[in-house]
């Protein structure tokens, strides 16, 4: 089963790691490891965030990052991260156009959803199709539900569709919009509660 606990170093590493296997083109994981540690750990800190986690044998194979203020949560994030992390962010915006763009849309747009949203959604791919992710996800909305939001958004990427529907159709969401968050298609899917 999914847990909730105080992120450690090395759990804050390991989800970290699981992260850039799975999401390398997520605008944390562009940042490269140490920044992704950090992520966690400043996120963990976060009253707005909670880190959902599932671990077998003592390996972590599943992760989910749940916002409950996700139309600021890259702003909040940047700031509480990027002065430790400057250099590397300084090369990557300057030298890589893409990564430059990404961001600053991130910064931009945020999400625009007043109800709670799955950030991130990771599961290793040697345990992908075993419900994990769907474990995660029925406790994040198990979570919202106990803190009375009716609502619960996620988003995917354009080019990961086909996936990201059949999965999320199946757990009861249904496809809100398509739409561009700068140059950045995503499908936006959405689960009432009432349902």
């Amino acid at each position: 089963m999914p847990t909730r606990k105080k992120i450690l170093p090395s759990h804050a590493n390991k989800l970290a790691q699981l992260h850039l296997a799975t999401l390398p083109a997520s605008l944390p994981a562009q940042l490269g490891m140490r920044y992704l540690v950090r992520f966690y750990q400043s996120v963990e800190g976060s009253r707005d965030e909670i880190i959902l986690s599932e671990m077998q044998q003592n390996e972590l194979v599943g992760g989910l990052l749940l916002s409950f203020a996700p139309e600021t949560l890259s702003r909040r994030i940047v700031f509480n991260t990027i002065l430790a992390f400057a250099p590397a962010f300084a090369v990557r915006f300057l030298t890589i156009a893409k990564f430059r763009q990404q961001f600053i849309e991130a910064i931009i747009y945020g999400s625009h959803e007043p109800e709670p949203e799955i950030a991130y959604l990771f599961v290793a791919p040697s345990q992908q199709g075993k419900g994990i992710g769907r474990r995660l996800v029925q406790s994040a909305i198990d979570i919202a539900k106990a803190r009375n939001y009716r609502k619960i958004y996620v988003k995917s990427l354009a080019d990961n569709s086909d996936g990201a529907k059949l999965f999320y159709t199946a757990l009861g969401f249904q496809k809100t919009k398509v739409g561009k968050g700068g140059s950045t298609e995503f499908i936006s899917y959405s689960r009432n509660f009432d349902d």
